[in-house]
């Protein structure tokens, strides 16, 4: 039971329970009082009477009372002290400093024990045991030893994974269950958020402990050195630094290397559908990423997908080079059918870490695209006048059925009244800058996802949709907007200019940069210009120049602003400033841009390990059902005045959703992490910045990496035990000095 208090309460300080016992020790300074209560009985009162016989007898006490009385004192204290020496022994006295455990006899011991149990360390070679789970027999073998002395703290070392001893605790049978009942995570790694925390507790137990030892028990995999696609030296540097940290603040480190030089995976790292949008009519795109952690190429690699868990086709990788990342675009033969949530999924075969064979996405197929776009410049039939967006809307609906988008077009004064939360994008075309209450919807719609296109002409005044939409951090455009231009300069007519593909090479311009290399003509090389407005990309934004004229000038530039995007053109969207609108590359360039543009409306259902349900949904709130019939508790909540629904971090990948309902979310490993391959001692050494021999490779036990000068811990219950004989024998020896004394001075009177 005290065991149990101790570990459920691993924040109380070392002063306040020194002891492995504290509660035998607490019945032990209890039981003092009973000599001090012996002590005042034997001075209980009598009733004074006077006796001249007694009279002399009485003045030759008075001359030995402070003698006598001393005596008595130093007997009472001496009992006291043996008591309570006796109560720390049963109780397990342990030194708070590492100053006082020598003197006792003690060396207090501190190990702070880091287990990776991140998904990478689940995978399972032919015939063996996964590093997870020999990782986690070692430990509990050291801690059913016998010879654990000293504290221990057990660190996870997983994304959202649930600490097992946080703090330093004595080893115990409930510390045993616990490090037994240990899973392997499906979150990603994260061992420098667990070497921070060690180095905090050796920090912390530094004057508390004589001796100080860190162990990683970890796979050596390239994974722990950084992440696929990423930049290996950042982690590793952040890694050898903690290392160094930890040795600087007097910590030994030992790294348990259980990898396997033989380990390879094949995962999936990523799945998305190849167009924001997934139309009810057409067939499914979807774009995927392999990876091959292996020494040798993989060939023949299966790919299979499915819709709504129906089979909708598949595609073979013919080699996947070892190290390396392949994308592909595969047109599945499934359509989704109906309007609503689609659950997609692609899986691979099965192999020795089967948690990144399957990849799961959840995207929302719709009828159409819709468009809001508001006229600034409505056109007059009468006289044979066009308005502004004839051109936009013909090119996004160039048919009378079967169209991608569906333009809906209003006046600029009903903006402000419009809701906008049922449009994919709004479009603003020559329209005044709108007011502080417009702006302010607009940039709501933005950061939930939402794309808007701006298109000036003749009646804007850039100055004052500068200042009305802003350009900083809290702003909407992504540049300023200036005068309107002419190629030879302000207030002269001559000469245009067309657009610098080579220098606006993107994934919207590759298409057509590649077919015009190929010969074919597309229109989009013959643009010319004749007017055009200033725009000013702020320095050091999040701003990206998409097209460039030819004379340098920005003619198409994007921003990023929470989920969504702005696009600001420099030409109107009709053919008074160019004639891009007459070139025949005009509606594939507009549908290619909106759909590069446009963000995934079903993006917050797709999250991976160790996240939180934080969406906006129709689905219900309440125990969702997952894989293998878990659940999930999921409620809901006003964040930022909105309702939203939010869960605790998800813990297993795969669909989650209300029972008898379409998927709501889509939960995935973080693949990044997936390349096992086993990194040699010495480079692990050489990138962590630590000795080869701290690097331990499949060890039979942890007793091969207890550092040989690291000395015995424990308590000092023993020395006390012997401390407390001496003093109840000191005790004794001085009450019978005592009592001879007396009876001798008494004898000679």
């Amino acid at each position: 039971m005290l065991e149990a208090f101790i570990n459920l309460h691993p924040d109380l300080p070392m002063a306040v329970l020194p002891f492995v016992s504290p509660w035998l020790f607490a019945g032990g300074a209890a039981a003092t009082s009973i000599p001090v209560v012996i002590h005042l009985l034997n001075r209980r009162r009598f009733r004074v009477k006077q006796w001249a016989a007694m009279e002399f007898l009485l003045a030759a006490m008075r001359r030995n009372v402070r003698r006598l009385r001393l005596q008595r004192w130093l007997l009472l204290l001496l009992r006291i002290l043996a008591i309570l020496i006796l109560a720390a022994a049963i109780a397990q006295f342990t030194p708070v400093g590492a100053a006082l455990a020598p003197l006792l006899g003690s060396s207090q011991k501190l190990t702070v024990v880091v287990i990776n149990n991140a998904y990478p360390m689940s995978l399972k070679p032919h015939g063996r045991r996964t590093a997870f789970e020999r990782a986690r027999q070692l430990v509990v073998a050291w801690l059913k030893s016998g010879t654990v002395s000293g504290k221990t703290a057990i660190i996870p070392a997983s994304v959202n994974a649930s600490s097992i001893a946080p703090e330093p605790v004595i080893p115990s049978a409930e510390l045993i269950r616990r490090v037994s009942r240990m899973r392997a995570s499906q979150g990603g790694e994260n061992l420098a958020g667990a070497l921070q925390q060690a180095l905090e507790i050796v920090k912390k137990q530094k004057n508390r402990s004589s001796s100080r030892t860190v162990w990683l028990l970890t796979d050596d995999g390239a994974d722990n050195f950084g992440t696929i696609g990423g930049d290996h030296r950042v982690l590793s540097r952040r890694m050898a630094a903690l290392l160094a940290d930890i040795r600087r603040a007097g910590a030994r480190v030992r790294i348990i290397d259980l990898g396997s030089a033989t380990a390879r995976n094949m995962a999936i790292t990523s799945l998305t559908p190849a167009h924001p949008a997934i139309l009810t009519d057409k067939p499914v795109a979807v774009d995927y990423t392999v990876f091959n952690a292996a020494k040798t190429a993989a060939r023949d690699v299966t790919l299979r997908f499915y819709l709504n868990s129906t089979p909708a086709g598949d595609t073979t990788l013919h080699s996947v080079p070892p190290g390396r990342l392949v994308r592909g675009e595969a047109l599945l033969h499934e359509q989704a059918g109906e309007a609503g949530p689609l659950a997609i999924t692609a899986r691979l075969a099965p192999d020795a870490l089967p948690a990144d064979n399957t990849r799961r996405v959840i995207a929302m197929a719709q009828r159409h695209i819709p468009v809001l776009i508001v006229e600034g410049r409505p056109g007059d039939p009468a006289v044979g006048q066009l308005a502004s967006t004839a051109w936009l809307g013909a090119a996004l609906a160039p048919y009378r059925h079967g169209n991608s988008f569906k333009p809906q077009r209003i006046g600029e004064l009903e903006l402000a009244d419009h809701s906008l939360k049922q449009f994919s994008a709004v479009v603003l075309s020559d329209t005044p800058a709108p007011g502080t209450h417009v702006a302010a919807r607009l940039r709501k719609y933005v950061t939930a996802g939402g794309l808007l296109v701006i298109y000036p002409g003749p009646d804007t005044t850039g100055s004052q949709w500068s200042d009305t939409m802003g350009t900083g951090a809290n702003g909407l455009l992504p540049a300023a907007m200036g005068a309107v231009m002419t190629p030879a300069g302000k207030g002269k007519s001559s000469g245009d200019v067309g657009f610098d593909l080579l220098r606006s090479i993107n994934p919207v311009t590759a298409v057509f940069l590649a077919a015009e290399k190929g010969g074919l003509h597309t229109g989009l090389a013959s643009v010319r210009t004749h007017q055009y407005m200033l725009l000013r990309p702020m320095a050091g934004s999040d701003s990206r120049t998409l097209l460039y004229f030819s004379n340098g000038a920005p003619a198409l530039v994007e921003r990023t602003i929470g989920r969504g995007h702005v696009l600001l053109w420099a030409v109107s969207a009709d053919t008074q400033w160019t004639d891009f609108p007459a070139q025949p590359s005009f509606p594939a360039f507009i549908h290619r841009l909106m759909l590069y543009a446009m963000s995934n409306p079903a993006a917050a259902a797709n999250m991976l390990v160790g996240q939180s349900v934080q969406m906006e949904t129709r689905a219900a709130a309440g125990n969702w059902v997952g894989p293998d019939h878990s659940t999930l508790a999921v409620s809901r909540a006003l964040i930022g005045g909105r309702p939203e629904l939010t869960s605790e971090g998800i813990s297993r990948s795969g669909f989650y959703g209300p029972a008898d309902a379409a998927p709501a979310i889509a939960v995935n490993v973080d693949a990044r992490w997936a390349d096992v391959r086993h990194v040699p001692a010495s480079q692990a050494a050489r990138l962590w910045h630590i000795n080869p021999r701290d690097i331990l490779h499949n060890p039979t036990s942890l007793a091969a990496a207890e550092p040989a000068e690291a000395g015995a811990g424990g308590n000092a219950g023993h020395n006390l035990l012997y401390l407390a004989l001496a003093v109840l024998a000191i005790e004794s020896i001085t009450a019978r000095a005592f009592s001879r004394y007396q009876l001798a001075a008494a004898k000679g009177k």
